[in-house]
């Protein structure tokens, strides 16, 4: 689990905090969202690896952390403003950090137009947006090789 959360601080790109205390908490919300929608080894291993696997309990176990984060709307997209507010706290003091921030959310808002199987429930948006931030984030100088597994 503990590689699978890790995705998720590269994801959310939270550096205020200490590892230790982002891993905790990540902890806590994934072991929790992995209750109602357990993952495999495998799927970790690809997660670890920056591959988002296509599959339903993977999509909705992002969601389930995506809300806990508060990063998710009671209508299944992907709350930018609330994404932006939070990293501007956590960049409090690094202005390029939050700008940059702030622009890959830009770039990311985009998923919150793309169709969904799934209506509001969020699981596929959720899929969208986390390849979106994956995918972008070294091109606004996040380097997710950088944070150790």
């Amino acid at each position: 689990m503990t590689t699978y959360l890790l995705v998720f601080v590269k994801i959310f790109l939270i550096q205020a905090r200490t590892p230790e205390e982002i891993k905790g908490w990540f902890m806590q919300q994934g072991l929790a969202c992995n209750n109602e929608y357990p993952i495999t080894p495998e799927q970790m291993k690809m997660l670890q690896r920056h591959k988002i696997p296509d599959s339903e309990n993977v999509k909705c176990l992002l969601a389930c952390v995506f809300k806990k984060a508060q990063w998710l709307t009671d209508t299944g997209s992907f709350d930018i403003e609330k994404a932006k507010a939070i990293s501007n706290e956590e960049f409090a003091n690094s202005p390029e950090k939050k700008e940059n921030a702030a622009k890959l959310f830009e770039e990311c808002k985009s998923v919150n137009d793309k169709p969904v199987a799934d209506g509001t429930k969020g699981c596929d948006r959720s899929y969208l947006a986390t390849h979106c931030l994956v995918d972008n984030a070294p091109k606004f100088g996040f380097d997710l090789k950088h944070i150790h597994h």
